[in-house]
């Protein structure tokens, strides 16, 4: 019975053996996970905080992009608000400028009606200068023939008293 005992000592060792030997096999395996899960990890923590500078780095860029935007925008408004206050001049400009125009206008027509008035006037004028002329000329004719009316009547006074004489002298 010993030797039976110690059999079944031994073989209980060997179990006990077995089984610290399967333990101590599953520990490394689990080390060995757990090495690889470490590097596997340090590996994402790496790389997440890669990404974490990248995103840093675009965050950075995207405040600066927005300042940026916000500059380039509040310039365009007022660039914008100039535009707008050079139409809204340009406006005032052209309608000041279309009542001139339509004012122009006005005066030329009424100046075109005082032409015609005027060219009127001026016909009226030849008309009175010519009318003048004649009257010049009549007033000259009537005084020449006055003069020769007058001229005939001295000579009929002067043949009245010719006749006269004649006749006194021959009564």
């Amino acid at each position: 019975m010993n030797f039976t005992k110690l059999r079944e000592q031994a073989e209980k060792f060997l179990k006990e053996v077995e089984s610290v030997l399967s333990n101590i096999t599953e520990i490394e395996q689990k080390d060995e996970l757990q090495t690889q899960f470490d590097h596997k990890l340090r590996a994402r923590e790496s790389k997440l905080e890669e990404i974490q500078n990248k995103v840093k780095v675009d965050n950075e860029r995207n405040i600066e992009r927005e300042s940026y935007l916000k500059k380039t925008r509040l310039e365009l408004e007022k660039r914008e608000q100039g535009f707008i206050i050079r139409v809204n001049e340009l406006d005032r400009k052209e309608k000041s400028l279309e009542e001139k125009r339509k004012k122009l206008i006005e005066i030329g027509e009424r100046n075109e009606s005082r032409l015609k008035e005027f060219e009127g006037l001026q016909e009226k004028e030849q008309e009175l200068i010519r009318l003048e002329s004649l009257i010049k000329k009549e007033k000259l004719v009537d005084a020449e023939r006055k003069q020769i009316l007058d001229m005939r009547e001295r000579k009929l006074e002067k043949e009245k008293k010719r006749l006269q004489g004649l006749y006194s002298a021959i009564n």
